[in-house]
């Protein structure tokens, strides 16, 4: 029986083989090596030191990136003020398009808590009541789960 090795273990295992001589040839990121000879005798430990191209460690991904959010039709104004909220993002090597954002998460009053979720490209429509100073946080998740980092921008009610 072999057990075949993976990027976490970087090992390969040859259990219950017959003694013998074999021709062994190894793959990565799609690339195989030429071929290796490895012989086993019965009893023991048979190890064989393959160098392969490229990195072996999986690079993770770059957070999404978010743009300060929009308020339309104005950032200010007498209270009952209603905005239509937007937030755009910030292409990196993971996020060059939009394609991967799936939602933005809105915290309306800067309280901390996230008050709604909407389709990423969707805006979100908010209306303050009352007089003051509003932090409004957005961020976007992508469709592995991940955050970006809040943005944030103010809204001024009079």
């Amino acid at each position: 029986m072999v057990r075949f090795g993976n990027i976490n273990t970087r090992e390969v295992m040859f259990d219950t083989v017959p003694p013998g001589t074999y021709s062994v040839r190894y793959s990565f990121a799609g690339s195989w090596s030429g071929y290796q000879n490895v012989t086993t005798i019965a009893g023991n430990l048979s190890t064989i030191y393959a160098v392969v191209a490229g990195d072996p460690t999986p690079q993770p991904a770059e957070k999404p990136i978010c743009t300060s959010p929009v308020a339309l039709p104005s950032s200010s104004g007498n209270a009952p003020l209603e905005v239509n909220l937007y937030i755009g993002y910030t292409g990196n090597s993971t996020y060059t398009t939009s394609e991967k954002l799936r939602y933005i998460q809105w915290d309306f009053t800067g309280d901390g808590s996230w008050d709604t979720t909407t389709n990423y490209g969707n805006p979100s429509q908010y209306t303050y009541q009352s007089a003051g100073a509003y932090t409004v946080k957005g961020r976007i998740q992508a469709e592995n789960g991940d955050y970006s980092d809040p943005c944030q921008t103010t809204i001024s009610v009079y």
